[in-house]
């Protein structure tokens, strides 16, 4: 297939021949070289150059060998795949990819070597599963489709069935080329004739019933979910009995949601639940069912409805600065319920504990100088000191509030934090003795002091800047009145001198209006349990102690707004 010219004939010319010949193509391979005589010279010269061929490798061209999956072949069985006429003596590569590569190596002057790839493709065989066994009861019928789910096994589809006569059928799969053996597996048919009860019918045969009971337990340990609870994941426990299977699915269904779980051998189940859902669950009852399948195939199921309690609200305690040493503890629960009042005193490490009730109105109250505790007595006290109260429910929801004590006629003591405060000023007013900055605003407790601005409020001072994230708000602190009490008397809104564009309303529980004003200001112009006079309620008259309603209407940065919210009269 390679071309050559007149200089590559003359290369191959032996000795030294003349340039300037002739070239002649024989037609028979052979092509002659003439050099003419030059005169005297009579005589021509002539050589010849025989031209010779070497076949170009041959490797065939690209197969396919088909074999039955797990057959071996060799290289004989590659090449007899092979298209054309391939070179024998070529060597083959495995690719590891299922291709085969026969290389035929060019012999010289040939350079480029030839190749071809033969492609492996294997039959997966028949496969008809394992054997298998079908019981069905005394009168059912089946069919193919019934003994095909009972072969072991994955078995191909599309095979054929045949009864054998004897309560077994076989099932055939054919062999597809190159694979020649068929595959077969044996399904044996027995019948269910046990008749526990020897009434003549199997067992199979007749309807029992299935006697099935679901229990659940308390959903806490007194039944109520309380505010902490409704936080968290709780775990619903309960049972099974009676004609239960181990694993059998329990479902819980409330709020729209259902949750599941199986029970053990003893028909105990442990099912999470969201306490949210719980809370958000509109009957307050939690529906379990179950369902269970007996030996004989009979489904049975039973269910149980199980109510429950929802107590969220946290009792609330006040905290407030005094210089009574026998402290009136005050807060507000849910009317007429049992509270525990634990209160720790930090001076001493002791602790005491009262057992109240609140009144039609929520409110508690423990007068500390005649109030029997459970446990020990109420202190003297006779140092600066602060009670910590906790109030807790029957439910477990609990407030904490604190009460400080100080003593007004006690000499300065250091100024720890040098901000210009004596360290039981700091008790008095509520700011930290070992923070010169309280609110974070960047002016010294002492300084606000001698402002007239508020060391514990971020919002008010002079020349300061609120640290991030402070609400420099409208809002209500303590809602607490004390008609008569040095710090509590009147009702204080924080922040209300920054909008002095407001109006206060006062109303009682059944809505009646008993006080407003336009302009309220915290000290001069603030409800402190008197009446300002209306239809119903005469001026100034001392309202009696009680649940309260304040709706609180001022202008924002040229937006109107509204606070509400209730507070506590007590006397």
């Amino acid at each position: 297939g390679d071309t050559f010219d007149n200089d590559d004939l003359f290369a191959r010319l032996g000795g030294s021949p003349d340039a300037g010949g002739t070239w002649t193509d024989n037609g028979d391979g052979t092509h002659t070289y003439t050099v003419l005589a030059t005169s005297p010279c009579t005589a021509d010269d002539s050589s010849t150059v025989t031209v010779t061929q070497q076949v170009q490798p041959n490797a065939g061209t690209d197969g396919v060998l088909n074999i039955c999956q797990g057959d071996t072949f060799d290289n004989d069985d590659l090449f007899a795949r092979l298209g054309g006429s391939p070179d024998a003596g070529g060597t083959w590569t495995d690719n590891g990819d299922g291709t085969h590569t026969y290389t035929v190596l060019a012999t010289a002057p040939c350079t480029v070597n030839d190749t071809s790839s033969v492609t492996v493709v294997e039959q997966t065989p028949p496969n008809a599963g394992s054997d298998g066994s079908l019981n069905i009861c005394q009168g059912d019928t089946f069919d193919n489709n019934d003994l095909f789910a009972h072969l072991g096994g994955s078995p191909d589809t599309g095979g054929t069935w045949t009864d054998n006569g004897d309560g077994t059928h076989t099932y055939t799969v054919l062999a597809t080329a190159p694979c020649t053996t068929d595959d077969s597996s044996t399904v044996t048919v027995s019948t269910n004739q046990t008749d526990s009860n020897n009434n003549g019918i199997a067992d199979c045969t007749e309807t029992i019933p299935v006697q099935l009971i679901i229990n659940i337990d308390p959903i806490t340990a007194d039944n109520i979910i309380n505010e902490q609870e409704s936080l968290e994941t709780i775990t619903i426990t309960g049972n099974a009995s009676g004609d239960f299977n181990e694993g059998d699915i329990v479902t819980l269904s409330l709020n729209n949601t259902n949750y599941t779980g199986a029970v053990d051998v003893n028909g105990i189940y442990n099912i999470s639940v969201s306490g949210n859902d719980l809370v958000s669950d509109n009957d307050n009852s939690v529906l379990g069912t179950i369902t269970t399948i007996n030996s004989n195939g009979n489904t049975g199921s039973a269910s149980v409805q199980h109510p429950y309690i929802i107590d969220t609200q946290a009792p609330l305690v006040e905290s407030f600065t005094t210089t009574d040493t026998f402290p009136i503890l005050l807060g507000y629960g849910s009317p007429n319920e049992i509270l525990t009042i634990t209160v720790a005193f930090d001076n001493s490490g002791s602790q005491i504990t009262y057992v109240i009730n609140t009144d039609i109105d929520g409110i508690w109250a423990i007068d500390t100088s005649t109030e029997v505790p459970q446990n020990g007595s109420f202190p003297t006290i006779d140092d600066e000191a602060i009670l910590s109260i906790t109030a807790t429910d029957i439910a477990g929801n609990t407030g904490i509030g604190e009460v400080i004590i100080i003593f007004e006629n006690e000499p300065l003591t250091a100024d720890s934090d040098n901000d210009g405060l004596p360290d039981d000023e700091e008790v008095r007013i509520g700011t930290d003795p070992n923070n010169p900055d309280t609110d974070g605003d960047g002016i010294r407790d002492g300084q606000e002091v001698s402002d007239g601005t508020d060391p514990l409020d971020p919002c008010d001072s002079v020349g300061g800047t609120p640290p991030s994230g402070s609400t420099c708000e409208l809002y209500v602190e303590l809602d607490i009145v004390k008609p008569g009490d040095n710090i509590n008397g009147n009702f204080e809104i924080i922040n209300i001198e920054m909008f002095p564009n407001n109006s206060v309303q006062i109303y009682n529980r059944w809505g009646v209006k008993v006080w407003e004003t336009k302009g309220y200001e915290n000290n001069t112009n603030a409800f402190n349990g008197i009446s300002n006079g209306r239809t119903t309620i005469m001026q100034n008259e001392e309202l009696p102690s009680g649940v309260y309603y304040y709706d609180i209407q001022y202008e924002a940065r040229g937006e109107q707004k509204l606070l509400t919210g209730y507070l506590y009269v007590i006397r």
